[in-house]
């Protein structure tokens, strides 16, 4: 995965899909996943950040490596769709989801506002204007 080599870190990212479509293998690739989600190439990474999510997998590790993974703007929009996916698990994502409701990106505003829907819809109630 950290390659410089594009065929070989393109050949990394086959395995973890790979590993993603066997369920008793999955918990083993988060490690990987958690990698691939920092990675330069936004498409990979979010290709990571949605195997981590589609499987609520250890919520405990991979939501607070969303939540910093949500500073880059080009990936913002997928980590809070990620957090919808992990529901109350993803409790310590609120503040980093309400400050999303004033995003620049469309996208990120809609995903955020879905996932505090699942997570706390409550905090809407209070949350700033737009």
């Amino acid at each position: 995965l950290t390659s410089t080599n594009t065929h070989a870190r393109r050949m990394a990212f086959a395995s973890i899909d790979q590993v993603l479509s066997f369920p008793t293998k999955i918990t083993a690739a988060v490690p990987m996943l958690r990698n691939a989600a920092n990675d330069r190439d936004a498409v990979r990474a979010a290709r990571s950040i949605r195997g981590l999510s589609e499987h609520q997998l250890q919520p405990e590790i991979v939501v607070p490596t969303l939540i910093q993974i949500s500073s880059n703007s080009v990936l913002r929009f997928i980590c809070f769709s990620a957090f919808g996916r992990y529901g109350a698990a993803a409790t310590p994502a609120i503040p980093c989801l309400l400050d999303g409701l004033t995003d620049r990106d469309p996208r990120a505003r809609l995903n955020a506002t879905n996932a505090l829907l699942k997570i706390a819809p409550e905090a809407l109630t209070n949350a700033p204007a737009r």
